[in-house]
């Protein structure tokens, strides 16, 4: 199969996997992950980076978990 043959039979998967992808709670959880990661840190207190990390993971599960519309509204 020549090169464009190829080429287009990426494209094509890759256009079918993001389609899968934003069928998921994925592409809700990354946006509120990182509203609250760079919440978090605009704060006075010092807190670490993994402390970030959890702390944004923890209120992306929680908020698509109980509002999985919400981030329509942003």
């Amino acid at each position: 199969m020549r090169l464009r043959g190829w080429r287009q039979i990426t494209v094509g998967l890759v256009l079918a996997g993001a389609g899968m992808l934003m069928t998921t709670p994925l592409p809700s959880q990354a946006l509120v992950f990182a509203r609250e990661f760079e919440r978090s840190g605009k704060g006075t207190a010092q807190v670490s980076l993994q402390e970030r990390v959890v702390y944004s993971l923890l209120e992306a599960t929680e908020q698509t978990a109980n509002h999985p519309n919400r981030c329509n509204t942003i």
